[in-house]
């Protein structure tokens, strides 16, 4: 890891949000006043000659299941 540049994103709130099944589970439904999550971004460097993993395995039910509240 090179750098890490703290609170890089803010997530702000979506007007879809009550349309959500997150929305629906969720105990309180009133949406933050405030931004409700900052992210990070990190910058990493390999190490010369390597070559990564390739993954060539992906299963779009991984992103929507019945678990899943906003995808």
């Amino acid at each position: 890891i090179t750098d890490v540049l703290h609170n890089y994103h803010s997530y702000v709130n979506w007007d879809y949000a009550p349309n959500t099944r997150a929305w629906q589970l969720a105990p309180v439904k009133k949406a933050p006043d405030i931004h409700w999550y900052r992210s990070s971004l990190y910058r990493i460097e390999t190490l010369h000659g390597h070559l990564g993993e390739v993954d060539t395995e992906f299963d779009i039910r991984a992103f929507n299941d019945k678990e899943a509240s906003t995808t």
